[in-house]
């Protein structure tokens, strides 16, 4: 689908080639790849975390034809040294078969920039067990393995056949997303004889897309919120204030002169560069309402003269 993508010019970024599995440590990220690789091929295999660099990278797109290049644990120095210019880069690779590479690194979501985010499919694990309760851990696991060792490749056949008879005619489809989980759902439903539960829905690209940036919305929500607002920029060492069509916000700086806020993580259509400079950020007002999905306003002076006449009273 991303080589017929190229070649009618059309938006390759809706087709990506990476998955990042990230979250904290002891989540389980590695466990579900290898489980997932597992119910694909008979056996999970991963490539040493030491060749992840670029020239190994570029010879595994080359090499690996369509099997999945998978690393479990990626350092962040690792990832941001080789990974990120992989990633950004939108040629095919000079072969006829090239695989998709799966990455599992301990990450929140702010780790990432926004040109890695929009190109490669994120998958936030927040489940954790209990650090001090080893034998629920235990015990767990024990019902994790026994599952792997009865599941066979049977899904996953009948999953490529039925994904490539609808791709015969060569045809783009308008969502790959939903084209994918709707053969799986349908191939669970059949096997269940009803609805497929909601874990197995269909999903769609846009409805993904639009959560990619879940955390950045609420992290600057908060940023932007009505206690904050305030008249001119020397009244408060952090705050923010409304400027006809501008959103200024303005932070003091740390002993080692780093910003509370990661700015890199906001879409760059948001912000004004041009204004932007030292410690404030310039941001296009009606550009950020629509992105937060709410209207930005002023604090209301008069109110929080009353709360102070009353609590002074």
């Amino acid at each position: 689908m991303r080589s017929l993508a190229l070649l009618q010019d059309s938006d390759v970024i809706r087709f990506p080639t990476f998955a990042i599995i990230f979250g904290k440590s002891n989540y389980g990220k590695t466990c579900l790849v290898d489980t997932l690789l597992t119910s694909m091929f008979g056996y999970a295999h991963t490539i040493d975390k030491q060749s992840f660099t670029a020239s190994r990278l570029r010879g595994l797109q080359q090499a690996y034809k369509r099997f999945p290049v998978v690393f479990d644990d990626i350092g962040r120095t690792a990832f941001n040294r080789h990974g990120k210019d992989i990633i950004k880069d939108e040629m095919q690779s000079p072969v006829r078969e090239s695989p998709g590479f799966i990455l599992s690194i301990n990450a929140e979501p702010q780790s990432f920039p926004v040109e890695v985010v929009k190109r490669s499919l994120m998958i936030y694990t927040t489940t954790a067990l209990p650090p001090q309760n080893e034998e629920l851990r235990q015990r767990l696991q024990t019902k994790i393995q026994e599952m792997r060792r009865g599941l066979t490749g049977h899904l996953y056949r009948r999953y490529l056949a039925e994904i490539m008879d609808r791709l015969e005619d060569e045809r783009l489809p308008e969502d790959w997303m939903a084209l994918s989980s709707g053969v799986l759902s349908s191939i669970i439903s059949d096997a269940i004889g009803g609805s497929p539960p909601q874990w197995c829905q269909l999903a769609t690209w846009l409805s993904y897309a639009e959560k990619r940036y879940d955390r950045v919305k609420a992290r600057l929500d908060n940023l932007l919120r009505t206690s904050a607002h305030a008249r001119n920029e020397g009244d408060v060492p952090n705050g923010w204030k409304i400027e006809r069509d501008k959103i200024i916000v303005w932070e003091q700086r740390d002993a080692f002169g780093r910003r509370g806020f990661e700015w890199d993580d906001v879409p760059s259509t948001l912000i004004d560069e041009d204004s932007s400079g030292g410690d404030r950020t310039v941001l296009h007002r009606s550009g950020l309402e629509h992105f937060l999905g709410r209207r930005l306003h002023q604090r209301r002076w008069w109110a929080n003269l009353t709360f102070h006449l009353i609590v002074t009273w």
